[in-house]
């Protein structure tokens, strides 16, 4: 996969994709195999965003099922299947514990909806090899090793965790480019152009020149995730005005529980952050612990970017160790933060329920709306159905473009099979692992020749998920530098460069290569 910027601007594109996250790669995967030209513009690297800020759980539909939401879950069950089949080294099954006693609206929404969830999948032909749910009157029928957790019992369940979205990302990239699409990172949509009414395209600054471009396109579908009302006029801002809330991540270095823990929140008046009615989870991750999300309402656009502060990341740790001291949450044990934007439709945003805030995606015609006809935005907070959504806008493209005598094929990313790139990929040196700076060097110059990573950063936190497991020894970051400088032509000032930047990213939340805490 290489960076196609000089296609952007020389190639006139059927379907132009902006924005690299889940929702955008699948759109530019689909559409590549129907046979349109299609390209794809990232203004950060791939999966920075919301998709990387996810709780790395694939959810199968159980939400849907509380809602009596019926054809949601069916698609959620048909979805985590198709990403189980995609990415099944991504893909692996993790228990659900909801202990007795707390949050007991939930409890009975999940104690009348599970059954149906555990047998819905094996009726419709989903492949789903899991345990059923079964509601625990008594802790002695616990598995022993969560015994402790629900000491009077509770609902264990079982869902599908998907370790790296941001691998995910990549390899539905690489395969949307190997189907023939232009796709380039760090090439920033400014505007939409348009002619006689329709889209034409748009005008974007590719950040890595420093020049401006042109590109041409029948069809754009505007994927920005919490940016994309950037691109929106004013009209269309006032009929679809969305609020948004910041949810953060943390992953800290304690023992990982023996699943996945509901807990409830508690109203938490001077943080904001923890409210009554909402649910925790801490989840086991990788060898560590990983804990959230937070939920706290912003006011205005959202800021451009998006990262965990010193200041937030220990407030969290501090209140999550206050109220359940059990797991070992303090700040010193934190080693990595995610922080990302969660969309918010028709609903307050200080709202407890964020499932129901955005449990469906946001989608716009701005043709039907009296802006340029072509223009489609898609706004989804759903990283498990981002798939079947993608097929629904491009099969709309596919239509709209048959008028225009552009042919196309059928979608084909249901029953691909396994995706080469969906593996995880693991940086010597980084955790319990020998470190071999030759095998660091290939993984950097591997993830910038085949990859476009164009950051020492985007090697280790979106390449590989070695980065947000804690932040790496200088040697080990040195050594995938040098890597990624031997192909992408950086001086040893650059290399230099990278590694402060990187070792600044964790500085500035809080955690050093050696585990300490600022």
């Amino acid at each position: 996969m290489k960076r196609a910027a000089d296609r952007m601007a020389e190639q006139p594109f059927d379907v132009l994709v902006i924005g690299g996250g889940v929702l955008g790669a699948f759109v530019a995967w689909d559409a590549a195999l129907r046979g349109l030209r299609t390209g794809l513009i990232e203004r950060d690297d791939f999966a920075s965003g919301t998709t990387a800020a996810s709780g790395r759980v694939l959810h199968g539909g159980l939400r849907s099922l509380q809602y009596m939401d019926l054809a949601d879950a069916v698609n959620s069950m048909r979805e985590q299947a198709a990403i189980a089949s995609l990415a099944p080294d991504l893909v692996r099954p993790i228990p659900f514990l909801f202990p007795a006693g707390s949050g007991i609206r939930e409890q009975t929404l999940l104690r009348l909806a599970a059954p149906a969830w555990g047998v819905f999948p094996r009726m419709l032909g989903f492949q789903r090899d899991l345990p059923f749910p079964r509601f625990h009157a008594s802790p002695r029928t616990l598995e022993p090793d969560i015994r402790d957790w629900a000491p009077r019992g509770g609902l264990v369940l079982w869902d599908y965790q998907l370790t790296s979205p941001e691998r995910l990302v990549i390899a539905v990239l690489q395969a949307a480019a190997a189907a023939g699409a232009a796709i380039a990172n760090r090439i920033e949509a400014l505007e939409v152009l348009e002619a006689d009414g329709f889209v034409s395209g748009v005008r974007a600054l590719d950040r890595e020149a420093g020049a401006e471009i042109s590109i041409r396109s029948a069809r754009v579908l505007n994927a920005a995730g919490p940016w994309a009302s950037a691109l929106w006029d004013q009209g269309t801002l006032l009929r679809h005005p969305i609020s948004f809330a910041r949810g953060v991540h943390l992953v800290a270095d304690v023992p990982p529980p023996p699943a996945a823990l509901g807990l409830d929140w508690q109203e938490d008046s001077s943080s904001g952050r923890l409210q009554h009615g909402r649910r925790m989870f801490a989840l086991p991750w990788e060898g560590r612990t990983l804990v959230g999300a937070s939920w706290s309402p912003i006011a205005g656009s959202p800021e451009t970017v998006v990262e965990p502060t010193l200041d937030e990341v220990r407030s969290f740790a501090t209140s999550l160790d206050a109220r359940w001291p059990e797991l070992g949450l303090a700040a010193e044990r934190i080693r990595f933060a995610t922080a990302g934007l969660y969309p918010v439709f028709g609903t307050d945003v200080a709202s407890t329920d964020s499932y129901a805030a955005s449990r469906r995606p946001l989608v716009i015609d701005h043709g039907a709306e009296g802006g340029p006809a072509g223009l489609v935005t898609a706004v989804s907070a759903k990283l498990t159905t981002a798939r079947a959504l993608a097929e629904r806008l491009v099969d709309e493209f596919a239509r709209q473009l048959r008028t225009l005598g552009v042919r196309s094929g059928r979608c084909g990313t249901l029953t691909a099979g396994p995706l080469p790139a969906a593996r995880p990929v693991v940086i010597p040196g980084v955790e319990d692992l020998t470190f071999d700076s030759a095998v660091a060097f290939r993984i950097g110059e591997s993830a910038a020749r085949e990859e476009m990573a164009l950051s020492l950063a985007d090697i280790v936190l979106r390449r590989s998920s070695a980065g947000l497991r804690g932040a790496a020894a200088r040697d080990v970051l040195d050594s995938v530098a040098r890597g990624a400088g031997l192909a992408l032509g950086w001086n040893s000032d650059r290399i230099r460069r990278e590694v402060q930047d990187t070792e600044a990213l964790y500085h500035r939340m809080g955690v050093f290569a050696e585990g300490g805490q600022a």
